[in-house]
């Protein structure tokens, strides 16, 4: 069994983290580093610009059809606006995204405009992949300080998100409006609605649990809601095992939680897909599941009526226990290049990426949530997650998580307490502490 969760694992950290390992050879940096400072002798700012001309890859892995738009409008307008530049852009699958930047970069053939996740974002900082773009982050008045922290190291700017997603309960609008269902606040008002649906022949919730990605967000829901809004350094002190799982209620509490739904996952959600549980949803069949914003996106992909709406998870018997959890999309990047123009130019582009003009044209492209605050009603389900202020959302940024050897091993051990195989969260959490203390 070890042997197929550590498969499943690795190739759902593709696609949550892209993480990098071994990037950037000791040359590169000497490269980097001379680029940088060619960069400031310039005088070059994202505010202007170059005039010189100029041609530099986009290299993104927005495969959605809304995105892709986006993508290409952006390109499209920026050019117009300035044609002395010339924006190449090169689609590449996310599970090739990671390796396909490495060699480029190997080969000196760099994108100048990439995204990445945070854990990756440290590592090609380090290696002096990443341009100084305190500049550019300067010119954002209304973007969302929380999301900018994401792209942050030691007060320096080194990517900037465009997006964020949502993370709670999304579901479908007309099974609950046609069993007179309200919106649950709490724990047991949850478990009620969950009662009432079986009792009509409907799966409460979509599990896909074949699909490791899709169990993570099971688990991270409810714990980033207990645990990690009130100590960001969680992951890091279970790494380094400062905090164990044993003295750890929070956890436990949310542990629990996922185990006491379990008969509302339907009937085997370890076979169940993530295609599955979008299918449900959009005839009805399925009810609810727990994942993050672009749910609506893949829901009416299928089935363009579907009205697909989210709700807070409940974590207690107290309303305030229901919050929303937003996470910033990928951030994007400027390559340190050591022609200075490109940089330059670059950094232009990456200005127009963050600006309002493009945010609104993300949001009606996309209907997804834009970091930059803009006025835009979007999609039903999106202004469900917009609706939610204050103490309601959490937002997770700038939080170190777990690398991949504690990914995997976090995962196998839920996975064998959701299959029975652990008795409770306290034989969970022992074993979760003996496995931390084996990884060096």
């Amino acid at each position: 069994m070890r042997k197929k969760l550590v498969s499943m694992m690795l190739c759902a950290t593709m696609v949550l983290s892209m993480a990098l390992t071994g990037c950037g050879s000791s040359q590169e940096k000497d490269t980097a580093a001379t680029g940088d400072v060619a960069a400031t002798e310039t005088g070059a700012t994202n505010e202007t610009g170059t005039d010189a001309e100029v041609e530099f890859t986009w290299m993104h892995h927005m495969t959605e059809d809304g995105k892709r738009q986006w993508v290409e409008w952006c390109a499209k307008t920026y050019m117009e606006k300035h044609p002395n530049v010339t924006i190449n852009v090169e689609m590449v699958s996310q599970s090739d995204y990671d390796q396909m930047l490495k060699t480029k970069i190997a080969a000196d053939d760099a994108p100048m405009i990439f995204d990445m996740e945070r854990t990756s974002l440290a590592q090609y900082k380090d290696a002096g992949h990443l341009a100084d773009i305190n500049d550019v982050a300067a010119g954002l008045t209304d973007y969302d300080e929380a999301t900018l922290l994401e792209g942050q190291f030691n007060d320096t700017q080194y990517g900037i998100p465009v997006d964020m997603n949502g993370y709670g309960v999304f579901y479908n609008k007309d099974v609950f409006e046609e069993n007179n269902i309200e919106i649950p606040k709490t724990l047991s008002e949850l478990k009620a609605v969950c009662e009432t649906l079986q009792e009509k022949g409907i799966t409460p919730f979509g599990a896909p649990f074949s699909e490791s990605w899709c169990t993570i967000q099971y688990i991270s829901v409810p714990n980033y809601i207990i645990s990690i809004s009130k100590d960001k350094n969680w992951f890091v002190d279970k790494m380094n095992l400062s905090s164990s799982f044993a003295d750890d209620a929070g956890f436990k509490e949310a542990m629990q939680i996922l185990k006491d739904f379990a008969p509302y996952y339907g009937d085997d959600p370890f076979a169940t897909t993530w295609n599955d549980t979008l299918s449900g949803l959009a005839t009805g069949e399925v009810a609810m599941t727990v994942n993050g914003s672009y749910t609506i996106a893949g829901v009416t992909s299928i089935n363009p009526d579907a009205r697909i709406g989210a709700f807070a998870f409940p974590t207690s018997e107290d309303p305030s226990g229901a919050v929303v959890v937003m996470k910033p999309g990928s951030s994007f990047c400027v390559y340190n290049s050591s022609d200075a123009d490109k940089v330059a130019a670059a950094k232009g582009f990456l200005s127009f990426l963050t600006s309002e003009e493009a945010a609104v044209q993300f949001v009606e492209l996309t209907s997804g949530i834009t970091a930059h605050r803009v006025d835009t009603k979007t999609v039903e389900g999106i202004d469900d997650i917009n609706a939610y202020t204050g103490d309601s959302v959490y937002v997770n940024a700038a939080v170190t998580e777990f690398s991949m050897e504690y990914l995997v091993a976090e995962y196998e051990q839920i996975v064998s307490y959701l299959m029975g195989g652990i008795a409770d969260t306290d034989e969970l959490a022992k074993k979760l502490d003996e496995a931390f203390a084996t990884i060096e």
